[in-house]
């Protein structure tokens, strides 16, 4: 739990929250005895069109709209169109909903808002930015427009606290933070409270505070006076904490009052959990535990439950023996289950479980897979920086209307991409071979620098081949600049969380929910967004594939297409391929929200290359000449020929920037000549008379 309130609070409010954390007790046992009758029905299967094909097919396709050509970025730049978006929807004193700018990375988002932020707060509007981490301030103070005046970073309480390591344990035991502070801080001889730098920071006067996502939760921040809240990038990290399991140690602790006959059943499961391995949870665990629920919710009902005191602590130290308080927190969340377990469903919405250790991320222990809810002090007026914000997500942690602004964005560079046998992190050590093989085949057409972003699993693998620098996983892309320069980027794989942690963040975000989520991975007909080009050179006709996904539970659907689609966003820009000339290729079988310049499929068990199937890329240039140069010369080529102009060293070394004795070296002449018939070999004449050896260049075949 985590608590960024500066007011010091007496026992008697101290005593008021624990009364409040009751009668929310109380009023989830009266909503949830009203909820149940039968059990719902499984959700049906989805239908599947004509075959059962897993290869790209064209066709005409009314769901997926004509792509439009989109401006530069640079006119993007010049017109301010992302500022003057945020700017009209701040004046506008009827806007009541979210807006979502869903520019994409490269677009001067950050830029943007840091411009916005400080324009209202030149008004006497107070701001609230907040973002991911700290790490993103670097990115804020850096920007040329920023006005240091104006900001202050808001310090966590972990860096300005004199017994933080005492409060992080204390949190992580359920209690809220300023109830340690009262009691170490408020109470002793030297009163330090008053001049503790956390709590200090209620006093600040900045305009414009810089915080984390955390702070726009439940617990919010001591300062309530914001007009405008800027929220970078998806927050749902601080809405769901899929990792609060309470340890063997915390349940035995809780073997008191009404509590007596429940704890020692739970307890006895985590041991069951430690020795298989094996979660338990649903009917499992609610056929031992529901009967001691059971009396404990008559009690509820007839006698009321005795309202537990808050430990008291005198030294820092004797955090260590405080038990751990969730039991209220547990009897709130079960509620619902106990009611599906009593009218004799088989299964439900699982939020309460017996989990076992998870690789070093918790312990074995009851799991209580809760949300936080939205801070109450939170402005009408929130501004969200998100390039593929889902409404549905949004909807669901701020349970508010999500309007988004796309600007068209016309990209400089090229985004190109191979469908077929690829597969997502579970099967990404299986197949590694096959998706560095297709990257290698890439690189070889380069001679610049050839970055990848690829599964974690896999990223020494590729640094064996393309060099430590070269090489990010996803997942941890998001702002990195370190690939702006290269001349190719290679997405190998598809990104995508494990299905349990999918189903734990739509259940957290549902509260409300008692109908089980359908897990099921089944497969859709779906089709990706081109250019006009390749819609006009196809007879406007898209690309179409079967792509797995869980088409049978929206809100699994949307949950996955924002962590999945969002993390492929990401890191098809992390070579800025908006602003500047740079090809990217995406290996996944995944559609995108980019509009791509090319596709093609590699079927499984076929050896020819990869990039020969890409529809966009049929001219891709001789072997032995590489992609960046040939991207030059072919518009040039037709140019001389067209002309008749012949072509040698010597221009070919002015065209590509590079010196004559390079071009012969790298045999350039030849390979045109072999690639493309519309040229024969001749002597050139710039060297009759020369010793050596000879030198031809290309002269056009006479039409």
């Amino acid at each position: 739990m985590h608590d960024n309130n500066s007011a010091m609070l007496d026992n008697a409010q101290i005593d008021a929250l624990i009364a409040q954390k009751l009668e929310e007790l109380r009023l989830e046992d009266e909503r949830v005895s009203r909820l149940f009758a039968a059990p719902p029905p499984p959700p049906e299967p989805p239908e599947y069109p004509r075959d059962d094909s897993n290869y790209l097919r064209w066709e005409i396709s009314d769901a997926t709209p004509i792509p439009q050509d989109g401006v530069d970025v640079q006119e993007l730049w010049r017109r301010k169109d992302l500022y003057n978006k945020m700017l009209d929807y701040c004046d506008d004193p009827e806007a009541k909903h979210i807006l979502g700018m869903l520019a994409q990375p490269g677009t001067g988002k950050t830029t943007a808002a840091i411009d916005l932020a400080q324009t209202m707060a030149a008004r006497g509007i107070r701001v609230l930015y907040v973002s991911p981490s700290h790490r993103s301030w670097h990115d804020v103070a850096t920007s040329e427009n920023f006005n240091p005046r104006m900001w202050y970073q808001w310090m966590p309480i972990s860096e300005a606290c004199r017994y933080d390591t005492a409060q992080a344990e204390w949190m992580r035991k359920g209690y809220p933070s300023y109830d340690l502070c009262w009691q170490l801080c408020g109470q002793r001889t030297d009163n330090y409270i008053k001049r503790c730098e956390f709590r200090q920071q209620a006093n600040e006067k900045s305009p414009i505070v810089f915080a984390m996502h955390n702070h726009i939760t439940e617990h919010g921040l001591s300062i309530k006076n914001f007009g405008l809240v800027i929220v970078d990038e998806l927050p749902l990290n601080a809405f769901v904490d899929t990792q609060n399991v309470i340890p063997l140690e915390g349940v035995e602790q809780a073997a008191t009052t009404y509590m007596s006959r429940l704890a020692p059943l739970l307890a006895q499961q985590i041991r069951v959990a430690e020795a298989t391995g094996e979660a338990i949870r649903e009917k499992e665990l609610f056929d031992i535990i529901g009967p001691a629920l059971g009396d404990i919710y008559a009690q509820m009902q007839t006698l009321g439950l005795q309202q537990p005191s808050t430990p008291y602590v005198k030294m820092p130290h004797d955090v260590d023996k405080v038990r751990w308080a969730f039991a209220l927190d547990l009897l709130k969340l079960a509620r619902s289950e106990y009611e599906a377990w009593a009218h004799g469903w088989e299964r439900w919405a699982s939020r309460v479980r017996i989990v076992p250790d998870a690789r070093g991320n918790h312990p074995a222990g009851l799991q209580l897979l809760s949300r936080l809810g939205v801070w109450e002090h939170l402005p009408t007026k929130m501004i969200v920086l998100d390039a593929t914000g889902q409404p549905e997500i949004y909807k669901m942690i701020f349970d508010r209307e999500f309007k988004s602004y796309q600007p068209p964005v016309k990209k400089i560079g090229s985004i190109y991409q191979i469908t077929g046998n690829l597969f997502g992190s579970g099967r990404a050590e299986e197949h590694k071979d096959k998706l560095l093989a297709w990257a290698l085949e890439i690189k070889e057409r380069y001679d610049g620098r050839v970055c990848v972003v690829t599964h974690k699993a896999l990223r020494e693998l590729f640094e064996e081949h393309f060099g430590a620098g070269n090489v990010l996983h996803f997942f941890n892309v998001r702002g990195s600049n370190d690939f702006k320069d290269a001349e190719c980027l290679i997405v190998a794989g598809t990104p995508a969380p494990p299905p349990f942690y999918i189903e734990d963040v739509a259940l957290a975000l549902e509260p409300d929910r008692v109908e089980p989520v359908s897990a099921t991975w089944s497969k859709a007909w779906r089709s990706f967004e081109i250019s006009p080009e390749l819609l006009k050179k196809n007879g406007g006709k898209h690309p179409h594939r079967f792509v797995g996904g869980y088409w049978q539970d929206a809100s699994m659907q949307a949950i996955h297409n924002q962590l999945s689609t969002s993390e492929i966003v990401q890191s098809l820009h992390r070579s800025r391929v908006v602003s500047r000339e740079c090809d990217v290729f995406l290996l996944s079988s995944q559609p995108t929200t980019e509009t791509l310049d090319g596709i093609g499929d590699k079927p499984a068990g076929n050896k020819t290359r990869s990039i020969d199937y890409v529809d966009g890329l049929s001219d891709f240039g001789p072997s032995g000449i590489s992609w960046g140069h040939w991207r030059k010369l072919r518009t040039w080529l037709d140019d001389r020929y067209e002309s008749g102009d012949a072509v040698g060293a010597v221009e070919l070394g002015a065209v590509l920037g590079i010196t004559e004795q390079y071009a012969r070296k790298r045999h350039i002449i030849r390979e045109i000549y072999e690639y493309d018939s519309r040229w024969h070999l001749e002597d050139d004449p710039n060297y009759a008379g020369k010793r050596g050896p000879r030198v031809q260049r290309l002269k056009p075949v006479e039409l």
